[in-house]
């Protein structure tokens, strides 16, 4: 192949009709009260949602409130409105997944998934996507924010994200960038993806564009997006002046030293109770644990770090608040 006779053919991944929502948060489940809300109110005619979550245990948890929220039988699969879908999901429950979800009037409004589900499925009326955490790099997030609108409606890509998320080294600049939101998240996501090397306009009206423009939109016509301002969010709760502040605690040294101390007295306890989350709180764990401590808000934060167990790292949050 003569590269003077090859021609590169190229397009952004600019979606009109889908709005980027970007929130910090300690990611918890007030935040998701939103979409409880709809299902509450509209049923089998809430909007149809797909929200990814990195860790199937911490799914698992915010399916198990969601279920005692909305009263729904964990027996009955057929009469819920939210499922879950990660690789130990039951057979039985993967299978009704794969078949209500694409259906136009599909009894399930919610899906709490993996990357598992959604790879290859197209399901033209999804309404939102959630990405519950950072996302993993631009690339996979254009496609999964994509699977939101493809019917031509309008959607929303709504990402919810915690100062840990995007610390050092555990995830890639570009999606800090992202999530920090320095300029339009279109802009952004065309200027990383252009082959021009030059900067890219977003062509979406300003309130529909993104949680960006629409902080700078004066139209008076942003109603399609006041229940995402009126969540309750953890910059109310930490009194937060500014979003895009580092969302983090002021630990001492000492702090620092006894927050360990603690945690070491806490695994001989386990140990000696021979409690099954002994083996999770090693010593690798502990010095991860004290290391990242100032920006641990979630029991997600803390099974990031290898910590298996959910009510584990619920203890280790709680040792942590104890000292600060």
């Amino acid at each position: 192949m003569e590269q003077d006779r090859t021609d590169t053919i190229w397009m952004l991944p600019e979606r009109p009709n889908l709005t980027y929502i970007v929130k910090k948060t300690t990611k918890q489940m007030t935040d998701l009260q939103w979409i409880l809300n709809d299902i509450k109110v509209n049923d089998e005619k809430a909007n149809k949602s797909h929200c990814l979550v990195s860790l199937h245990k911490f799914m698992c948890n915010i399916i198990r409130i969601l279920f005692y929220e909305l009263s729904e039988s964990a027996d009955d699969v057929h009469s819920r409105r939210i499922a879950m879908f990660h690789r130990s999901t039951a057979e039985a429950n993967k299978v009704h997944v794969m078949s209500e979800f694409p259906k136009l009037d599909s009894k399930v409004r919610v899906v709490f998934a993996t990357i598992a589900f959604g790879m290859g499925v197209d399901i033209a009326d999804v309404e939102q996507i959630i990405h519950w955490g950072a996302p993993r790099g631009l690339e996979q997030f254009t496609q999964e924010s994509g699977r939101a609108g493809r019917d031509g409606r309008h959607a929303l890509s709504v990402v919810y994200y915690s100062s840990f998320d995007i610390s050092k080294g555990r995830c890639k600049e570009s999606v800090a960038d992202f999530c920090k939101k320095v300029k339009c998240c279109k802009e952004i996501l065309s200027d990383y993806f252009s082959l021009d090397n030059k900067p890219h306009r977003s062509i979406t009206k300003t309130c529909k564009c993104c949680s960006f423009c629409k902080a700078n939109c004066e139209c008076g016509c942003c109603d399609r997006l006041d229940f995402i301002d009126n969540i309750a969010s953890a910059q109310q709760k930490y009194n937060l002046q500014d979003e895009d502040a580092d969302l983090h605690r002021h630990i001492s040294d000492n702090e620092s030293i006894l927050l360990k101390e603690n945690l070491l007295d806490f695994h001989s306890v386990l140990e000696d109770e021979d409690a099954p989350g002994c083996t999770y709180l090693n010593d690798s764990a502990i010095n991860e644990i004290v290391r990242n401590a100032p920006y641990l808000y979630c029991e997600e934060d803390i099974i990031s770090l290898g910590v298996g167990d959910i009510e584990l790292a619920r203890e280790i949050l709680l040792l942590i608040e104890e000292i600060v």
